[in-house]
């Protein structure tokens, strides 16, 4: 039995074989490489996904960041008013008061320009809309 198979394939491969066995290397030497290329390109897939996920992070973490400090500075800016407001003119004139006073414009204008990027307008970037409403100078301090 195993003679006659031996006679069998010796037969085929005296026949066809060499053929079909250098196509059967052939055929499983690309699919083999097949199989590399579409893990290479599944890595590549993961690795882009992941740098535009971690790129989507920073975004935000920077809008939020920057539009905080925006925040903060109109808030400051509110204090300020209040603050101001609630004195005499004599008490607004003198010491620190008068340093706050004079230093009101650089004030208002922290309040007026916000750091973030125009990227950060878009949805789910940052903190939410609408950005924080710059209060006007009270008539008092004008």
């Amino acid at each position: 039995m195993v003679e006659r198979a031996r006679g069998a394939i010796g037969a085929w491969f005296h026949t066809n074989g060499w053929r079909d066995l250098w196509l059967l290397i052939v055929t499983a030497l690309l699919f083999v490489g097949a199989l590399r290329v579409e893990a290479t390109v599944n890595r590549v897939d993961e690795t882009v996904g992941a740098i535009h996920s971690e790129g989507a992070e920073r975004r935000d973490q920077v809008c939020t960041r920057d539009e905080r400090e925006h925040q903060r500075a109109v808030e400051g800016l509110k204090l300020t008013y209040d603050f101001l407001v609630s004195l005499t003119p004599q008490e607004r004139r003198g010491g620190i008061n008068g340093l706050l006073l004079r230093e009101l414009p650089r004030t208002e204008e922290r309040a007026r320009l916000s750091a973030a990027p125009e990227f950060c307008d878009e949805p789910n970037v940052g903190l939410d809309e609408p950005n924080p409403e710059i209060p006007k100078r009270p008539a008092e301090l004008r």
